[in-house]
């Protein structure tokens, strides 16, 4: 399954897209609505169960905080660039 930045315009969804094209990943961004009604929907809600944006998937995992979303990313995808590999052990 492909890695799905859930975004808004003006959101912190700017980090983990930023880190993706920085990374040269295969991506989707996708746009949702802002509205308190779309946030309160079991459909968003399945993605982010805080109703926050913005959310990532990516395969097996689905996340919300921007921060974490960067970590991921990095641990998944980084491959030692833009910071050191994490060591073993």
């Amino acid at each position: 399954q492909m890695l799905k930045i859930y975004h808004v315009p003006g959101t912190r969804s700017v980090r983990p897209i930023w880190l993706a094209y920085e990374l040269d990943l295969e991506f989707e961004i996708v746009p949702i609505d802002f509205s308190s009604a779309y946030r309160d929907s079991l459909e968003w809600r399945s993605i982010s169960p805080a109703g926050k944006v913005p959310a990532l998937t990516d395969g097996d995992i689905a996340m919300f905080e921007s921060g974490a979303m960067v970590e991921v990313i990095l641990d998944r995808y980084g491959e030692g660039r833009l910071r050191p590999k994490k060591r073993d052990g």
